[in-house]
């Protein structure tokens, strides 16, 4: 299995029960040689106390219709609770087969395909016990944008999950137009009284020093007492793409 974005982690501590929730994230996932290497990889990150966590997997799938095997196998030996699966590729209809395929059993799924045209979509994989409610961000359209409503266990929990495709002449994003609608997004978020985690694969190499609109997003986050959590490159060209957006003063994320 080509990789090329490497795992990151983070625990998250679900306050006042001794649970924890944990991120990782992996990219490009094209065959299945290398999959004991991604086991591997994740196995090392991961807390050996099951009793008092939540696991999710944040997975860069680049299409997961040829790789449903794969990722049934994934969720199932890394005994992991949530996956968050960007650039899933899955249609709206005729691929509820290969959606089955890949939900191990025990595990709900659902799937936000991209309305228009090819590629994207998110899907998201969780266990039956957990009880989602989902909202589709619509407004925006430089990203695709959906609030993950963790209702049970409680406390409720946001997950705000983003895939943005990269800018081109197609699309006519350019990254002026996402930062607009990101501070949007984040500015609904700030205050709100729930915990908030925004986590995806934003296609925006956050770990330049040079460019402006880097600066301008780092000027953004400071403002409102928030921080991207992933310090080190998570694509194979050693650029950060790959986010995990937190409250400044949050301090029950660890591990990462």
């Amino acid at each position: 299995m080509s990789i090329n974005r490497p795992l990151w982690a983070a625990g998250y501590k679900l306050p006042p029960e001794p649970k924890s929730f944990a991120v990782y994230c992996a990219g490009d996932a094209s065959a299945d040689n290398k999959a004991k290497e991604l086991r591997h990889i994740m196995q090392e990150h991961v807390e050996q106390d099951k009793s008092c966590h939540l696991r999710c997997s944040l997975f860069n799938a680049q299409a997961a219709t040829n790789k449903t095997t794969l990722i049934n196998d994934l969720i199932t030996e890394m005994d992991i609770d949530i996956m968050i699966m960007t650039e899933s590729w899955l249609k709206s209809v005729g691929d509820d087969a290969k959606i089955e395929e890949l939900t191990p059993s025990g595990y709900k799924s659902s799937s936000f395909p991209r309305l228009t045209g090819i590629g994207g979509s998110v899907l998201l994989v969780h266990r039956n016990f957990l009880t989602f409610k989902n909202t589709s961000l619509t407004k925006f359209k430089s990203f695709e944008g959906y609030e993950l409503r963790l209702q049970h266990p409680t406390p409720s929990i946001k997950l705000i999950a983003i895939y943005r495709p990269p800018s081109s002449k197609k699309n006519k994003f350019t990254t002026a137009v996402f930062l607009d609608e990101f501070e949007d997004l984040i500015d609904s978020y700030v205050t709100d009284q729930q915990q908030v985690i925004l986590l995806g694969d934003i296609n925006f190499n956050y770990d330049s020093t040079t460019d402006n609109y880097v600066k301008k997003l780092k000027t953004m986050l400071n403002n409102r007492n928030l921080r991207q959590a992933i310090d080190e490159p998570t694509h194979i060209k050693t650029h950060t793409l790959d986010w995990l957006i937190l409250r400044e003063d949050d301090t029950s994320i660890y591990g990462i």
